[in-house]
Protein backbone atom coordinates (compact mmCIF):
# COMPACT_ATOMS: atom_id res chain seq x y z
CA UNK A 1 0.00 0.00 0.00
CA UNK A 2 2.66 2.30 1.21
CA UNK A 3 4.64 1.52 -2.83
CA UNK A 4 1.28 2.90 -4.48
CA UNK A 5 0.88 5.75 -2.54
CA UNK A 6 4.24 6.79 -3.37
CA UNK A 7 4.25 6.45 -6.75
CA UNK A 8 0.70 8.53 -6.95
CA UNK A 9 2.76 11.20 -5.10
CA UNK A 10 5.23 11.23 -7.58
CA UNK A 11 3.33 11.28 -10.61
CA UNK A 12 0.35 13.21 -9.20
CA UNK A 13 3.18 15.79 -8.36
CA UNK A 14 4.42 15.77 -11.78
CA UNK A 15 0.86 16.30 -12.80
CA UNK A 16 0.06 19.07 -11.53
CA UNK A 17 3.65 20.91 -10.79
CA UNK A 18 3.12 23.28 -13.91
CA UNK A 19 -0.64 24.24 -12.84
CA UNK A 20 1.28 24.73 -9.16
CA UNK A 21 3.83 26.99 -10.70
CA UNK A 22 1.28 28.90 -12.79
CA UNK A 23 -0.58 29.66 -9.94
CA UNK A 24 2.00 30.73 -7.75
CA UNK A 25 3.84 33.43 -9.84
CA UNK A 26 -0.24 34.25 -11.31
CA UNK A 27 -0.90 35.14 -7.13
CA UNK A 28 2.26 36.85 -6.61
CA UNK A 29 1.25 38.77 -10.00
CA UNK A 30 -1.93 39.88 -8.56
CA UNK A 31 -0.35 40.42 -5.40
CA UNK A 32 3.05 42.65 -6.80
CA UNK A 33 1.66 43.65 -10.04
CA UNK A 34 4.88 42.99 -11.77
CA UNK A 35 5.99 45.60 -14.34
CA UNK A 36 6.76 42.95 -17.12
CA UNK A 37 3.24 40.96 -16.71
CA UNK A 38 2.06 44.39 -18.92
CA UNK A 39 2.80 43.57 -22.21
CA UNK A 40 0.96 46.11 -23.49
CA UNK A 41 -2.45 46.37 -25.32
CA UNK A 42 -3.71 46.26 -28.96
CA UNK A 43 -6.96 47.42 -30.45
CA UNK A 44 -8.04 46.09 -33.42
CA UNK A 45 -11.80 47.11 -35.42
CA UNK A 46 -13.86 45.04 -37.23
CA UNK A 47 -17.11 45.12 -38.91
CA UNK A 48 -19.59 42.34 -40.22
CA UNK A 49 -22.85 42.28 -41.53
CA UNK A 50 -24.70 40.00 -39.68
CA UNK A 51 -28.88 39.64 -39.70
CA UNK A 52 -30.62 39.96 -36.36
CA UNK A 53 -33.65 38.84 -35.30
CA UNK A 54 -35.33 41.50 -32.87
CA UNK A 55 -36.03 40.48 -29.27
CA UNK A 56 -37.10 42.12 -25.89
CA UNK A 57 -34.39 39.88 -24.12
CA UNK A 58 -31.50 41.06 -24.09
CA UNK A 59 -29.65 37.97 -22.99
CA UNK A 60 -31.18 36.23 -25.97
CA UNK A 61 -30.01 39.01 -28.43
CA UNK A 62 -26.59 38.71 -26.84
CA UNK A 63 -26.43 35.42 -27.53
CA UNK A 64 -27.56 35.39 -31.04
CA UNK A 65 -25.53 38.37 -32.17
CA UNK A 66 -22.03 36.42 -30.17
CA UNK A 67 -22.99 33.38 -32.33
CA UNK A 68 -23.27 35.15 -35.63
CA UNK A 69 -19.96 36.65 -35.16
CA UNK A 70 -18.00 33.37 -34.14
CA UNK A 71 -16.71 35.09 -30.95
CA UNK A 72 -15.72 33.12 -27.98
CA UNK A 73 -15.37 33.91 -24.52
CA UNK A 74 -17.99 34.69 -21.99
CA UNK A 75 -20.62 37.37 -22.51
CA UNK A 76 -21.45 40.19 -20.01
CA UNK A 77 -24.90 40.18 -19.87
CA UNK A 78 -25.32 43.14 -17.64
CA UNK A 79 -23.70 45.34 -20.33
CA UNK A 80 -26.42 44.96 -22.99
CA UNK A 81 -27.42 48.54 -23.89
CA UNK A 82 -30.03 50.06 -26.00
CA UNK A 83 -30.81 53.35 -27.48
CA UNK A 84 -33.40 55.24 -28.87
CA UNK A 85 -32.53 54.12 -32.49
CA UNK A 86 -33.12 49.98 -31.58
CA UNK A 87 -29.12 50.30 -31.93
CA UNK A 88 -27.75 47.26 -29.40
CA UNK A 89 -24.49 46.69 -27.22
CA UNK A 90 -22.89 44.42 -25.23
CA UNK A 91 -19.41 43.67 -23.84
CA UNK A 92 -17.60 40.31 -23.80
CA UNK A 93 -14.11 38.76 -22.36
CA UNK A 94 -12.01 35.91 -23.36
CA UNK A 95 -8.50 35.20 -22.13
CA UNK A 96 -6.03 37.65 -24.00
CA UNK A 97 -9.23 39.50 -25.57
CA UNK A 98 -12.26 42.00 -24.25
CA UNK A 99 -14.69 42.63 -27.35
CA UNK A 100 -17.10 45.49 -27.06
CA UNK A 101 -19.98 44.76 -29.50
CA UNK A 102 -22.16 47.57 -31.17
CA UNK A 103 -24.90 46.47 -34.05
CA UNK A 104 -26.19 49.25 -35.89
CA UNK A 105 -30.06 48.19 -36.99
CA UNK A 106 -30.37 50.41 -39.41
CA UNK A 107 -27.98 49.23 -41.64
CA UNK A 108 -27.52 45.51 -40.40
CA UNK A 109 -23.80 45.75 -39.04
CA UNK A 110 -22.04 44.94 -36.28
CA UNK A 111 -18.80 46.66 -35.08
CA UNK A 112 -16.60 45.15 -32.74
CA UNK A 113 -13.70 46.53 -31.13
CA UNK A 114 -11.14 43.83 -29.62
CA UNK A 115 -9.04 45.14 -26.85
CA UNK A 116 -5.81 41.80 -27.29
CA UNK A 117 -3.30 41.08 -24.50
CA UNK A 118 0.00 39.67 -24.54
CA UNK A 119 0.37 35.97 -24.05
CA UNK A 120 1.61 36.66 -19.84
CA UNK A 121 -1.79 37.89 -19.67
CA UNK A 122 -3.48 35.29 -20.84
CA UNK A 123 -1.34 33.07 -17.85
CA UNK A 124 -2.31 35.23 -15.25
CA UNK A 125 -6.38 35.26 -16.73
CA UNK A 126 -6.54 31.57 -16.72
CA UNK A 127 -5.87 31.94 -12.86
CA UNK A 128 -8.71 29.59 -11.43
CA UNK A 129 -11.54 27.14 -12.67
CA UNK A 130 -13.25 29.03 -15.31
CA UNK A 131 -14.52 27.75 -17.98
CA UNK A 132 -15.42 29.89 -21.60
CA UNK A 133 -18.26 29.13 -23.69
CA UNK A 134 -17.49 28.29 -27.04
CA UNK A 135 -13.79 27.44 -26.26
CA UNK A 136 -13.30 23.41 -25.93
CA UNK A 137 -10.11 23.33 -24.23
CA UNK A 138 -11.59 26.07 -21.66
CA UNK A 139 -13.07 22.80 -20.19
CA UNK A 140 -10.38 20.68 -19.92
CA UNK A 141 -8.52 23.40 -18.37
CA UNK A 142 -11.49 23.46 -15.26
CA UNK A 143 -11.12 19.06 -15.26
CA UNK A 144 -7.10 19.99 -15.01
CA UNK A 145 -7.51 22.39 -12.40
CA UNK A 146 -10.09 20.60 -10.11
CA UNK A 147 -8.19 17.39 -10.63
CA UNK A 148 -5.01 18.90 -9.13
CA UNK A 149 -7.13 20.66 -6.31
CA UNK A 150 -7.91 16.73 -5.54
CA UNK A 151 -4.37 15.76 -5.92
CA UNK A 152 -3.08 18.30 -3.93
CA UNK A 153 -5.33 17.47 -0.77
CA UNK A 154 -4.27 13.37 -1.47
CA UNK A 155 -0.77 15.01 -1.39
CA UNK A 156 -1.44 16.62 1.96
CA UNK A 157 -2.79 13.96 3.83
CA UNK A 158 -0.85 10.96 2.60
CA UNK A 159 2.65 13.34 3.21
CA UNK A 160 1.60 13.73 6.82
CA UNK A 161 0.60 9.75 6.53
CA UNK A 162 3.71 9.07 5.50
CA UNK A 163 5.81 11.30 8.20
CA UNK A 164 3.84 9.55 10.95
CA UNK A 165 4.17 5.89 10.00
CA UNK A 166 8.35 7.21 10.22
CA UNK A 167 9.89 5.75 12.95
CA UNK A 168 12.05 8.57 14.05
CA UNK A 169 10.10 11.23 14.63
CA UNK A 170 10.56 13.46 17.72
CA UNK A 171 8.10 15.35 19.88
CA UNK A 172 9.41 18.67 18.41
CA UNK A 173 7.79 17.34 14.88
CA UNK A 174 4.39 16.59 16.48
CA UNK A 175 4.52 20.11 18.07
CA UNK A 176 5.46 21.88 14.75
CA UNK A 177 2.94 19.98 12.24
CA UNK A 178 0.42 21.00 14.98
CA UNK A 179 1.05 24.52 15.74
CA UNK A 180 1.40 24.79 12.02
CA UNK A 181 -2.11 23.48 10.90
CA UNK A 182 -3.48 25.16 13.94
CA UNK A 183 -2.12 28.33 13.19
CA UNK A 184 -3.07 28.00 9.50
CA UNK A 185 -7.01 27.64 10.89
CA UNK A 186 -6.94 30.58 13.07
CA UNK A 187 -5.71 32.63 10.01
CA UNK A 188 -8.37 31.60 7.86
CA UNK A 189 -10.84 32.37 10.60
CA UNK A 190 -9.53 35.51 11.21
CA UNK A 191 -9.68 36.70 7.89
CA UNK A 192 -13.40 34.90 7.42
CA UNK A 193 -14.15 36.82 10.42
CA UNK A 194 -12.77 40.04 10.45
CA UNK A 195 -11.43 40.28 7.01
Amino acid sequence: MRKILSKIHTWGGLFCAPILILFGFTTLNFNHQFSFMDAGEKKVQWEKEIEVRVTDDNNAMCDQIYQALALRGNIYYWTARRNNNGDFSFRAKHPGKNYSVRIDQARRLATVEETRFGPLTVISEMHGARSYSQAPLGVLWVIYTYLSIVFVVFAGTSGIYFWAKHKDKARLDWVLLLGVAGGSLLLLTTVGLWG
